[in-house]
């Protein structure tokens, strides 16, 4: 608290426990209350629908009219994005690929031949996910990963930064991989 005092802050999220001077919202946990309120003042940008004119796509993709398709973005054949999906600039999907509903594909993502990604997924920025993979829903992938061809990734699983997957790679549900 002395150094939230000498830096000047307005107010502070503390403990119930602690005693203060200084304007202080008092909760159980401080660490989710700040967690929660960083979310009340800088909520996640979400962009409006629809497909940027740079984009490349496909005329046989099948695009939900929620998704949000960024600049020069490349979707091949027989692609198909989910509602309230969000296809970052400079992705490349390619083609007979799916991509399910409310997943996020950061910018320079790309996606082989054939590749199933399931709904409320995020895929970091220039990751490339190998032909004929199967990826799971509510999966994590990191920023800079390498998923190798035919990997079968199952539900919930969480993957770091700079993993390498090796090609036909069988990752069981929930796991988490540094």
């Amino acid at each position: 608290l002395q150094e939230a005092e000498a830096l000047g802050f307005a107010a502070v999220v503390i403990p119930k426990e602690l005693e203060t001077e200084m304007p202080a919202i008092k909760v159980k946990n401080a660490r989710i209350a700040f967690a929660v309120l960083l979310g009340l003042f800088h909520p996640i940008h979400l962009p409006k629908p629809g497909i940027h004119p740079s984009a490349q796509v496909s005329p046989s993709a099948q695009i939900a009219s929620t998704a949000y398709v960024a600049p020069f973005a490349i979707i091949g054949d027989k692609v198909v994005i989910g509602e309230n999906s969000q296809i970052r600039a400079h992705v490349s999907i390619g083609d007979n690929s799916s991509i399910g509903a409310n997943t996020r594909l950061m910018p320079g993502v790309t996606v082989g031949n054939n590749v199933k990604v399931g709904s409320q997924s995020l895929v970091g920025p220039l990751t490339i996910i190998g032909d004929d993979s199967t990826l799971g829903q509510d999966i994590e992938i990191g920023a800079r990963c390498f998923i190798g061809k035919r990997a079968q990734i199952q539900d919930g699983v969480r993957i770091d930064n700079l993993a390498c997957l090796d090609e036909g790679a069988k990752i069981a549900p929930l796991a988490i991989i540094i």
